[in-house]
């Protein structure tokens, strides 16, 4: 097979993206399912340590794909996740013990294989309009990834799941080496043969990283992004990776939620990044004061709790596309791998975050209402971040952009 010598077609890179991002997504909470079988200490220091990894490697990892394309290094990345499966079902299947399973997985999956930063890094690389629409179709790739969840845990034992994540892996970096190439590739193929010393650019990529996280505006539009993660992880991580799956259908629900947002931005074109984060804002905050008034009214809880959520996910599917274009923003074409791996440190932070007040919760036996608190405190207190980094870019709300 002769292997693509031109960029693809924006519904095509789409497309492999969605991919992407769809399979790492399980990926990761597969790893963290297979972790929930350890004793609770164990567990939180295995996740703990390959969360870590992640938020520390990967604006290192994306920046590296602004010098040698974005399809190296996504073939390099998929190739390790596929690694870390491989490990995780050896595990699954006794033939491995508990220390080796903590290194080889941590270093294939925290340390190699992250992928997503890269992918959104892929988007960014695309220019025109519809922008926001291209990122709002990648972050879609998240619903589909947790509902794929659901169907594994649901119907598979673990080792078969893992088994068919493999091949699905296998596929992914099948499709990746064949069909995924950018106008980054084809245009500096000779890059990654200038300097054969890897040290010196590692170096380097550090440096701007630490710059960009010394700009006060991207702090705080950091610390507003992490505050809306936490607000939905904290009960979609619950009943995606720490329940039964009697309660699936409130995870499915969210996640339909986040695609039927998602699919606003198919005719919201004229909207402002800045109203959009606004609609998106608003409609996170208030989605959620109904469950306080009516959580003593309704027997079964689960009902009143799907039906927050559900409106919940989709003001967070308006603000996450919107948060993509806004760190891209003034960014040089084919220089946005830093930014987009802060983007994405920035939500595993989130995530490790979220997972920390659920094994609280666990432990302590709490009733589910205090989990929802901490949701509606932290999209609350969004807003101060936010509108510092307006103030700080001097964005006017009334003014498009």
């Amino acid at each position: 097979m002769q292997v693509a010598s031109e960029p693809p077609k924006n519904n095509k890179f789409l497309a492999l993206i969605f991919l992407f991002i769809a399979s790492d997504i399980m990926c990761d909470n597969y790893i963290i399912g297979a972790f929930n079988h350890s004793p609770p200490l164990i567990e939180l220091l295995l996740l703990f340590i390959m969360l870590s990894l992640q938020i520390i490697i990967s604006p290192i990892q994306a920046g590296t794909s602004d010098l040698y394309g974005r399809r190296k290094s996504l073939l390099f990345s998929i190739l390790f996740s596929l690694l870390s499966l491989v490990f995780v079902f050896l595990f699954d299947m006794k033939l491995f013990s508990f220390i080796p399973m903590l290194i080889l997985i941590n270093i294939s999956k925290g340390i190699f294989g992250n992928t997503i930063p890269i992918s959104w890094a892929a988007v960014g690389d695309l220019s025109g309009k519809n922008l926001r629409l291209s990122f709002a179709f990648a972050t879609a790739a998240y619903a589909t990834g947790y509902i794929g969840l659901v169907f594994f845990n649901k119907y598979l034992p673990n080792s078969i799941a893992t088994f068919i994540l493999i091949i699905l892996f296998s596929a992914t970096l099948f499709m990746c080496f064949f069909y995924f190439f950018d106008l980054k590739d084809i245009k500096t193929k000779e890059l990654h043969y200038l300097n054969p010393k890897f040290c010196p650019y590692i170096v380097r990529e550090i440096s701007l990283i630490i710059a960009d996280l010394k700009d006060k505006a991207y702090q705080n539009l950091f610390t507003a992004y992490i505050l809306w993660e936490i607000s939905i992880y904290v009960i979609l991580i619950l009943y995606a990776d720490f329940m039964n799956n009697n309660s699936a259908f409130i995870e499915v629900l969210m996640m339909i939620g986040f695609l039927l947002g998602v699919s606003t931005f198919s005719f919201s074109g004229h909207i402002s990044d800045s109203k959009m984060i606004r609609i998106g804002y608003v409609i996170c905050v208030a989605s959620l004061l109904p469950y306080f008034f009516f959580v003593f009214l309704f027997q079964n809880i689960n009902i009143v709790l799907a039906g927050c959520y559900f409106f919940h996910a989709i003001g967070n599917a308006l603000l996450s596309p919107t948060i993509f274009c806004l760190v891209g923003r003034g960014k040089a074409d084919h220089e946005k791998g830093k930014i987009y791996g802060l983007v994405e440190s920035a939500d595993t932070i989130a995530f490790l975050i979220a997972i920390i007040f659920i094994m609280f919760y666990k432990y302590l036996q709490l009733q589910i209402i205090y989990l929802v608190s901490v949701s509606l405190i932290t999209a609350l207190i969004s807003w101060i971040p936010y509108r510092r980094f307006e103030k700080l870019r001097g964005i006017n709300p009334s003014v498009p952009y």
